[in-house]
């Protein structure tokens, strides 16, 4: 096996590893993941004894095929896991939004202070070396 250099390692990483961006709670998803794969489960079960018990109390030999077909006629229920984002994106993407918000000065800009007009009746924008109050 070829020795890697800590530059190839991270490069690897930035490849393989991944990151969950869809927006929920690290810890829900590792409730919510086994918890739909058990509801979907728990569903395609349901429906197959449903359809037993339909067919009485012991399945005939003669009714076998036609329980089978029934029950390959309608698919299961599937649910599958939305793929994570590559750890690469998710830096590239979380660098281009801090060089966004330098460039802004920050995520909130300085607070505008406002004072009413009553003349016009609307609010303008104070300026900072204008005092507020005559």
């Amino acid at each position: 096996m070829k020795r890697r250099t800590p530059q190839e390692k991270k490069a690897l990483s930035y490849e393989r590893d991944r990151r969950n961006t869809y927006g929920e709670a690290p810890h829900a998803a590792r409730k919510s993941i086994p918890l739909r794969k058990a509801l979907r489960n728990r569903a395609n079960r349901h429906r197959q004894n449903q359809q037993l018990r339909y067919s009485g109390p012991a399945p005939v030999e003669s009714l076998a095929d036609e329980f089978e077909s029934e029950m390959c006629r309608r698919a299961p229920r599937v649910w599958k896991k939305d793929a994570d984002s590559p750890l690469g994106e998710v830096v590239a993407r979380k660098a281009e939004w801090r060089a966004l918000l330098r460039e802004r000065g920050g995520l909130t800009p300085g607070r505008q202070m406002f004072i009413y007009d009553s003349g016009t009746g609307q609010l303008v924008p104070v300026d900072s070396d204008t005092p507020t109050h005559e």
